[in-house]
């Protein structure tokens, strides 16, 4: 039990640090994208395993919605699909105090575009859309209600094409 705690919390520690290695490559103009081909479910699921104690503490239910376009394998960096997913997730358990998050998922099969939203059914958590679009004002410098986190995952989103 104290194991998988630790392992859980040096995981989403490593997700932290990558907000600020990710900070500084969109900075300096050295972000590269490393695209595979990657199951998506299986990505969000390892991202969701993180936050099962912590959502449990607030008595949430973390569920996911498919679209029905949505392929079993996808081309994109998982790495950053992973660290925008832990973003949206975390911010949403944040800023959610009871209920039900959704995270849901939908493939647009003539544009290739992925939309990833997490919102929750009490409105505490507001949608946290990506690839889309992100919210916060087009061409401002990371900062998106202060949150440097949504602010990367704004620029990464706009770096995948989005």
């Amino acid at each position: 039990m104290l194991l998988n705690y630790i392992e859980r919390y040096c995981k989403k520690l490593q997700f932290k640090m990558l907000d600020y290695t990710e900070y500084q490559e969109l900075r300096n103009d050295t972000f590269k994208i490393n695209e595979a081909t990657f199951d998506f479910e299986v990505a969000l699921n390892e991202i969701m395993e993180l936050f099962e104690q912590e959502a449990k503490q607030k008595l949430l239910n973390l569920q996911t919605t498919f679209s029905p376009t949505m392929p079993y394998l996808i081309s994109s960096d998982k790495r950053r699909i992973q660290q925008m997913l832990f973003t949206f997730i975390s911010t949403a358990i944040y800023s959610t105090s009871y209920g039900t998050i959704n995270i849901s998922v939908a493939f647009n099969n003539e544009s290739g575009l992925l939309t990833i939203s997490c919102t929750s059914d009490t409105g505490d958590c507001e949608t946290y859309p990506g690839f889309l679009s992100v919210n916060g004002p087009s061409g401002s410098d990371l900062d998106i209600n202060g949150d440097i986190g949504l602010s990367i995952c704004k620029r990464i989103c706009m770096s995948l094409g989005g």
